[in-house]
């Protein structure tokens, strides 16, 4: 993370996330279809390991993110009201909805669709962040 958030400092966290959210979206399917195809103990830990690396792209520099979306006087209420609505909505819910993806495909890949959706919400508010509020 420490690296991560260099990089970030260098190039913007808006970048960064980007590149880790098309990464996450291009690479969803085939580690949950590798993982799901070849159950073994080294394929799993390396697939959590790739996925592990994607994920400290992504939330390793989103506090610089979402501290530069808000004035100081408002930062703090700002922050944590964006953070929790978001982990509220998408992760509170994950269960429910891989359940039902689980369900309705009857496919152990199924995850992934959900991985991916997510992925390009973000790719909207990233966009939507580098746009309007001029992040880098």
């Amino acid at each position: 993370m420490p690296l991560v958030g260099h990089l970030a400092d260098r190039v913007g966290p808006a970048r960064v996330m980007t590149y880790a959210a098309i990464a996450a979206l291009v690479l969803a399917w085939p580690l949950f279809r590798l993982m799901t195809s070849t159950p073994t103990v080294p394929v799993m830990v390396v697939v959590i390991a790739l996925l592990g690396v994607i994920m400290s792209f992504y939330f390793g520099p989103m506090p610089a993110l979402l501290s530069n979306l808000f004035p100081a006087a408002i930062r703090g209420s700002g922050l944590s009201v964006t953070y929790n609505i978001g982990v509220t909505l998408l992760g509170g819910i994950a269960p429910l909805v891989l359940t039902w993806l689980l369900g309705v495909t009857g496919s152990l890949d199924a995850p992934s669709l959900y991985y991916m959706a997510i992925a390009v919400i973000s790719l909207i508010g990233l966009g939507f962040a580098r746009r309007k509020y001029a992040q880098q």
